[in-house]
C-alpha cells in the first residue's frame, strides 16, 4: 500500500528560475491526500544538491541544507515541505547522488515513518531515476515537457493529482475529488474549487472563486478592476472520473453589485492605491498585476480612522 509521495525538484517542479504552471495547485491537493487506510499521505522532496567537501560534517551539511531551503523559499514552495528537517532530503544528507537507493531510504527515515521503498511513489523528469526506482520496488510517474515523449506520464501539473490518485487507489473518493477539483480549477481559472455533487450519470457540480472585472463610471481609475467572487461550476465526467466538459457560471448579480459598492467605497475613502499611486500606511487595498497582466484588487491591511 502506498503511503509516501516523493517529488524531485529541478526540471520537475521548477525549471530555471520559474515554477512550472499548476505546481502550487497540485501540491495543495497532495497535502490533503489520504492512503487506503485513511491516513494522511506523507509528502517529501528528494533532491540532488551539492555534496560536502570531505570530510563531511554536520556543520557542513547544515550550511548546504540552509542554502537549499533559501532557494526553495525563493520559489514559494517551502510551505509544502515543512518541517523541512523531515520532509526534505538531499543527496547532501546521504553523501551520494540519486538514484542511489541510500538517498530514498534516508528520505523515508527522515519522515519518521515505518515504511519501505515499496510504499513510495516518486515523481521526476529523469528517465534513469525512474528505471532505478522501479528496480527498488517503488511506483513512479514521469513528468516531461511533452506528453508525446516516450515514457512521459504527464506534461501539465494540473493532471498530476489524478494520476497520483489512481496510484494510491481510485476507490479513495477524497483523492479523486481533490484531483478533479485541481483539473477544473486549471481548466476554468478558478481557485478554491470544491466538489459538491457527482451523480451516477456523470454530472458534477462544484463551487470556487474566480476573478471578475467590476466596471462603472463611478469607479474612476478602478474601472475594470478584477475582484475575487464566488462562482458555480457544472460539468460531466466519464466512467473513469476524467473530466469531459465543464462550464463556469457568471457570479450572481447580487455578488457583482456588492463588489461594485465595496470598490466604490474603497475609492471614496482613499483606502486603495490606484495604478498611479504608491501604497501608503493606512490604505487597506492595493492593485497588483497577476501572471496574465490583469489588474487585481488585493487586501493589504486594515485601515484605522
Amino acid at each position: 500500500m502506498l503511503s509516501i509521495l516523493m517529488l524531485d525538484l529541478g526540471d520537475t517542479l521548477i525549471h530555471g528560475n520559474k515554477v512550472f504552471p499548476h505546481v502550487g495547485e497540485a501540491l495543495h491537493g497532495f497535502q490533503e491526500f489520504v492512503t487506503q487506510a485513511g491516513e494522511p499521505v506523507e509528502m517529501c522532496l528528494v533532491s540532488d544538491f551539492q555534496l560536502t567537501i570531505p570530510p563531511p560534517t554536520e556543520e557542513k551539511i547544515a550550511l548546504i541544507f540552509r542554502d537549499y531551503v533559501e532557494l526553495l523559499n525563493g520559489f514559494g514552495l517551502t510551505e509544502f515541505f515543512e518541517p523541512v528537517d523531515e520532509h526534505i532530503t538531499l543527496s547532501t544528507h546521504a553523501g551520494v547522488m540519486k538514484p542511489d537507493r541510500k538517498v530514498f531510504k534516508l528520505a523515508v527515515q527522515r519522515l519518521g515513518v515505518e515504511a519501505t521503498l515499496a510504499s513510495c511513489l516518486f515523481i521526476t523528469e529523469n528517465p534513469e531515476h525512474i528505471l532505478a526506482c522501479r528496480q527498488f520496488g517503488m511506483e513512479t510517474l514521469r513528468f516531461g515537457p511533452s506528453a508525446d515523449v516516450s515514457g512521459v506520464d504527464f506534461d501539465d501539473w494540473s493532471r498530476a493529482p489524478q494520476l497520483v490518485a489512481e496510484k494510491f487507489g481510485s476507490e479513495i473518493e477524497n483523492n479523486v475529488n481533490l484531483a478533479l477539483a485541481t483539473i477544473i480549477g486549471a481548466d476554468q481559472d478558478v481557485q478554491n474549487v470544491m466538489i459538491h455533487e457527482k451523480d451516477a450519470d456523470g454530472h458534477v457540480r462544484a463551487t470556487g472563486t474566480a476573478l471578475y472585472a467590476i466596471s462603472g463610471l463611478d469607479l474612476g481609475d478602478l474601472d475594470g478592476i478584477n475582484v475575487t467572487l464566488p462562482v458555480q461550476l457544472e460539468g460531466r465526467i466519464d466512467r473513469q472520473g476524467h473530466l469531459q466538459t465543464i462550464a463556469k457560471h457568471t457570479p450572481s448579480e447580487s455578488d457583482i453589485q456588492e463588489a461594485f459598492l465595496h470598490v466604490k467605497t474603497l475609492l471614496q475613502s482613499g483606502n486603495v492605491a490606484s495604478d498611479q499611486q504608491s501604497y501608503k500606511t493606512g490604505m487597506s487595498h492595493v492593485i497588483e498585476r497577476d501572471s496574465q497582466g490583469r489588474r487585481v484588487l488585493k487586501r493589504k491591511g486594515f485601515s484605522c480612522h
